[in-house]
């Protein structure tokens, strides 16, 4: 019966609906500070390489092929 009545109460429908658009917005906001750790990460990388190829008297547009 408590069940009916939870169907038939819109506020505990709208409750637990914003309980889980805040839980899938923490997540959505984990996924978006992985991936730009990520980003960061690979621009050091990045930098790491185009500094290791300058010191070798490499340009990263000598290998561009047109």
């Amino acid at each position: 019966m408590d069940g009916d009545m939870e169907a038939l109460n819109p506020d505990l429908d709208m409750a637990a609906a914003d309980d889980d658009a805040v839980k899938e917005l923490d997540e959505m906001k984990k996924r978006l500070k992985e991936m730009e750790d990520e980003a960061a990460a690979l621009r050091e990388m990045q930098v790491k390489v185009e500094k290791e190829m300058a010191a070798q008297g490499f340009r990263l547009f000598d290998f561009v092929l047109l």
